[in-house]
């Protein structure tokens, strides 16, 4: 296979190879996760929505996956779907802490629920899929590096969106990977955990790594896939322009079973909620 190749499994998984044995996999309109294959086995970063097993098992077989691993960068319904058929799953404490506390073992059927007449999805009865039981092998902190034979992941704290979310950077290949932190589309800072000033300071850090390494690819959870380079100092400067007064676009966001009540901020191609 060339590095271009693209497929589709089950009418859903949508399967770009964008390095060598590197892959990302969206569930379109939702979500999208990367695998790392190394040999018969394989390293995510997240496992999207896991909707049906039988559909990531041929997922799997296609890829030629036996066994796998997850680094999660946070646990939002839509990242950790197919965490229970991990071999191992590395967390921040932190926001392990967070999922028990919130309760967001529940946070699928209210994701369902909200977006059930609104968006694609594949052929199966929603009503009947139910919460996989989980729970991580291994905590990670703030500049930990995880091996796995040719590849070593960086991992980066980044609150925000999330209160113990995470960066993962990938040395081979040069690639980070940002989670919910930063996409093109509304970014969402409205909820119980979700922190303004944390995440201002993570977008900093982010410039800061992307100055001091130019030919960084970022590639996100959602939208645009890889991040624009231009698109972490935009959002920066978004947020300079906002605290200075600036004129932002400014409107409500109403509460629904997930989010906040919130202040959605838009200019220039950056939204914020």
């Amino acid at each position: 296979m060339d590095i271009n190749d693209f497929f589709i499994v089950d009418n859903w998984y949508e399967v770009k190879k964008i390095s060598l044995n590197v892959y990302c996999v969206t569930e379109p309109g939702h979500v999208s996760f990367y695998i790392f294959k190394i040999k018969n086995e394989a390293v995510f970063i997240d496992s999207g929505l896991g909707l049906c097993e039988s559909m990531a098992k041929k997922l799997f077989r296609k890829l030629g996956i036996e066994a796998f691993d997850v680094i999660c960068t946070h646990t939002h319904c839509d990242h950790i779907g197919l965490n229970y058929l991990a071999r191992n799953v590395y967390l921040s404490q932190k926001e392990w802490a967070k999922y028990v506390k919130q309760n967001e073992r529940n946070q699928l059927q209210s994701y369902i629920k909200i977006l059930k007449n609104h968006m694609q999805w594949p052929n199966v009865n929603l009503d009947k899929i139910e919460y996989k039981e989980w729970k991580p092998t291994h905590f990670v902190n703030d500049g930990e590096l995880l091996d796995f034979e040719q590849h070593q992941f960086e991992i980066i704290s980044s609150p925000g969106h999330t209160t113990g979310g995470i960066l993962v950077y990938e040395q081979m290949t040069n690639f980070l990977y940002s989670g919910d932190l930063i996409y093109t589309g509304a970014m969402y800072l409205h909820l119980n955990d979700s922190d303004y000033n944390s995440f201002k300071n993570s977008i900093k850090h982010l410039v800061q790594i992307k100055n001091e390494n130019t030919k960084l690819v970022i590639w996100p959870s959602h939208n645009q896939i890889p991040l624009p380079d231009e698109y972490p100092e935009k959002v920066l400067d978004f947020t300079y322009q906002y605290e200075s007064g600036a004129k932002i676009n400014i409107s409500s966001y109403a509460s629904d079973d997930i989010f906040l009540e919130g202040l959605v901020l838009e200019n220039d191609g950056v939204k914020i909620i």
